[in-house]
């Protein structure tokens, strides 16, 4: 019986193209997504040259969330050190991808969606009491009190200079230090 219903479970997900990753490397996904599920969500996975698929191999968030009818999306995500293939899947049956792209990103700035401009949590999937908001013509984000937005890991190499640099004057920020196995090492010095 425990077999069925797992096989029942992945019969329900919706899968969109596969595609050959470089490891370390941040990509822009963009894709359509036609629905009628108000509950649906789209799922990225990066899985290694084995198959199998890291911790921090899957986007998986409540703001990933698919609206019915059909609409363009955009998520912004840094690959692990082990990736391989990145596919793009569906929490529900009946979503249709259509348009995939995904493409290198080559910029300067480390922070992924750091400016807001996808106008989506893309790179800062885990918050709490968060919201974007419309401000001068930018998308900002709020962290209303009590709450938090923390970047996804970003990989860094050993040694190298980085200066991380608010336009926004968030005096609480603080820059938390992981090693490779994701281990807290400190929290950056400011200047």
């Amino acid at each position: 019986m425990k077999i069925l219903v797992l096989l029942l479970a992945f019969a329900s997900v919706a899968f969109g193209a596969l595609s050959e990753v470089a490891p370390l490397t941040a990509y822009r996904l963009t894709f359509e997504a036609e629905t009628e599920a108000a509950d649906a969500q789209w799922i990225v996975e990066v899985r290694d040259v084995e198959g199998n698929l890291p911790y921090d191999g899957v986007w998986a968030w409540r703001w990933q969330q698919l609206t019915p009818g059909r609409n363009v999306y955009t998520h912004l995500f840094y690959t692990p050190a082990t990736a391989k293939t990145v596919q793009l899947k569906a929490s529900r049956s009946g979503v249709k991808f259509e348009k995939v792209s995904l493409e290198r990103v080559d910029d300067a700035n480390l922070v992924l969606n750091g400016t807001f401009s996808v106008d989506n949590f893309s790179g800062w999937s885990e918050h709490y009491h968060c919201t974007l908001i419309q401000e001068d013509g930018q998308t900002r984000l709020r962290v209303n009190q009590n709450g938090y937005a923390l970047t996804d890991y970003i990989p860094v190499m050993g040694g190298g200079k980085y200066l991380f640099e608010s336009k926004q004057g968030t005096p609480g920020a603080q820059v938390y230090l992981y090693d490779a196995l994701r281990r807290y090492i400190g929290v950056a010095d400011r200047k």
